[in-house]
């Protein structure tokens, strides 16, 4: 995938500028409702099938049974593993120490940028010491 919409409404399909993935290092979605829908779920799909291909690999994704997970398409070099429902904290991989790694590694970031502000003097009000912008924190997400 070569470019990421950028968005200034709540219809994630109306973009009003783009942005190359390679320049951010990352590709974002959006929804109104802050949730995954079962749209942007089939176009990730797509995405990584065509890059499977590409690479001539094959992936296999875990998913719980949210309802956007849910999809009729069928995919060359993508397979799907539904997670029995109400087993996800119980069998999903990432429940464990991974997550709390990342947690740490995002705090670390945050805190290292507060404190640069706050050396710099850069900041007008305490309060705002630790406030991340959404590109700030995607990047740090990225990092960590």
């Amino acid at each position: 995938m070569n470019q990421v919409p950028a968005y200034r409404s709540l219809n994630w399909h109306d973009p009003c500028i783009t942005i190359k993935c390679s320049e951010l290092g990352f590709c974002y979605y959006y929804s109104n409702k802050n949730w995954m829908t079962g749209a942007i779920f089939k176009y990730i799909c797509m995405v990584i099938d065509s890059q499977a291909r590409n690479l001539n690999r094959k992936f296999l994704i875990l998913l719980d049974n949210a309802p956007c997970h849910n999809t009729t398409a069928s995919y060359i070099n993508l397979g799907f593993l539904y997670l029995p429902p109400n087993t996800t904290s119980y069998l999903q991989p990432l429940d464990a120490s991974i997550i709390q790694n990342f947690k740490v590694k995002y705090q670390n970031y945050q805190y290292t940028l507060g404190t640069g502000r706050y050396i710099s003097e850069k900041i007008d009000n305490p309060d705002n010491l630790s406030k991340l912008t959404q590109l700030e924190s995607m990047k740090f997400i990225l990092r960590a």
